[in-house]
């Protein structure tokens, strides 16, 4: 029924009688093209500066210039030893002996580790290292702990001596 009414027909006639309902197209074949993830070319990191590969050497740098400017502990003499001990140089006990020859064998006492210039000279060269600050203060707080290590032995091996007298 809806053949005979033209604007009823769902297809459009092209062309009259001759080519009742839709026109063929022909169409040149294409080849299916499915999007595809690209592969991307891995990130390199940047290079570091001459800077930052020297940072975990600069601990050594610092520590040896800040030595040389505070200079060696003062080492005493026996008879000065024994007056700063408040023993007499002419009599002197088993203790008072035993405590002078640990002095003469591991020397004067390390001063008590406090915040100074040390501390202040490595804060400010490891702000000046860029991505290499963080290889400045690993080695830097490796050197404290080696010095706080021996410290702490030495004086352990003192006062072994000191009770074996």
């Amino acid at each position: 029924m809806a053949n005979g009414i033209p604007s009823l027909n769902p297809f459009p006639q092209f062309g009259g009688q001759q080519s009742p309902g839709v026109t063929p197209v022909k169409l040149a074949p294409a080849a299916v093209r499915f999007p595809t993830a690209r592969r991307q070319a891995p990130r390199r990191s940047v290079e570091p500066t001459t800077k930052e590969k020297l940072a975990p050497l600069a601990p050594f740098l610092v520590g040896g210039i800040m030595d040389m400017f505070q200079g060696k502990p003062e080492t005493l003499t026996d008879e000065q030893y024994l007056q700063n001990l408040g023993a007499d140089p002419e009599n002197i006990t088993d203790v008072e002996q035993a405590s002078l020859d640990a002095y003469k064998l591991f020397g004067p006492r390390a001063e008590a580790n406090t915040f100074g210039l040390d501390e202040i000279a490595n804060i400010v060269a490891s702000s000046q290292m860029g991505r290499g600050a963080k290889d400045y203060a690993s080695t830097y707080m490796a050197m404290r702990k080696a010095d706080a290590t021996k410290n702490a032995q030495t004086e352990q091996q003192e006062l072994l001596s000191l009770k074996t007298n």
